[in-house]
């Protein structure tokens, strides 16, 4: 048995129990929304494959990510979260939506291949338009190639990044930098971005990373520090918004996107599996005779 079919008769299983046991009404079955993410499903030989790194490698994901020399895996944010926890979020609500107009219910089946492809959405429409080199990293406007879009080496050993795009942040980026644009290729100049990149590098290696941000606070050339993990929660900009809170002494993001009518906030530390099931259904309304049903029918543990 495949792992979605097994997915599936659990939530056969489920659904059975909860209308037999009276919990659930077939109109409010019918109106049900459930969610599946499956990592990759083979269509020739009917096999799944739970690997991360393998829904990136036929995605076509990890080849585009890294320098020249090597594709790079992009942590897991690409598989798991983007192109699987953040799809299914997305298809549930959109589901949800539908259900409350319509009283029917549906299955949102999220494969991370399918959420992966689907992120390079804009990636494909720049090769059809030909100013996207597929078969080469490190050679496109987004993916490290051009030398305003990058990141450069201080003279402390850590880094800068650039995202100079657009015309009047790369005149900024060039005035922080003490360059002339006239003694230099034009942006849009492919061929010169090589000497610009070699030029930049040197430039960033006179300052420490620090010094550099120093340099560039308040300017619009979209110029600023690489920070490590254990640093982002104390850089003023986070720490203005609350970008990162602390709960049962772990710093860690705060909730987010945020709501003017109902702000969203972490309660506590994550709590054993199992341990706030009765609480849980205690506050959707159920009784302690149909939460114990619903335990003895083993639709919950």
């Amino acid at each position: 048995m495949t792992i979605t079919q097994s997915l599936m008769l659990i939530q056969a299983v489920v659904l059975a129990a909860l209308t037999i046991s009276g919990l659930i009404t077939i109109e409010g079955l019918l109106a049900l929304v459930g969610g599946r993410i499956v990592t990759m499903r083979d269509a020739d030989r009917r096999q799944e494959v739970i690997e991360n790194g393998t829904v990136l490698i036929r995605g076509n994901r990890i080849q585009a990510v890294g320098p020249a020399d090597r594709p790079i895996p992009p942590l897991n944010l690409i598989g798991d979260y983007g192109g699987g926890g953040m799809l299914l979020a997305l298809g549930v609500m959109a589901a949800l939506l539908h259900a409350r107009a319509t009283g029917e219910g549906q299955i949102v089946d999220a494969a991370m291949l399918d959420g992966a492809a689907l992120l390079t959405t804009s990636h494909h429409g720049l090769m059809a338009e030909g100013i996207w080199a597929a078969s080469r990293r490190e050679s496109n406007p987004l993916d490290g190639g051009a030398p305003f879009y990058a990141a450069y080496e201080t003279s402390d050993g850590r880094h800068m990044a650039v995202g100079a795009l657009e015309p009047q942040f790369y005149a900024e980026l060039l005035e922080g930098l003490g360059l002339e644009p006239g003694d230099l290729p034009a942006q849009t100049d492919h061929s010169g971005w090589p000497a610009l990149r070699d030029l930049f590098a040197e430039k960033f290696l006179e300052r420490t990373r620090d010094e550099w941000a120093d340099h560039f606070e308040g300017t619009d050339a979209c110029v600023a520090p690489v920070l490590s993990m254990e640093e982002a929660p104390n850089h003023p900009h986070n720490r203005s918004r609350g970008t990162f809170v602390e709960v049962a002494d772990v710093t860690q993001p705060a909730p987010a996107p945020r709501f003017s009518t109902t702000p969203a906030a972490i309660s506590g530390g994550p709590s054993v599996p199992g341990a706030d099931t009765d609480s849980i259904l205690d506050q959707l309304g159920y009784s302690s005779t149909q939460i114990g049903m619903l335990r003895s029918s083993g639709a919950v543990a």
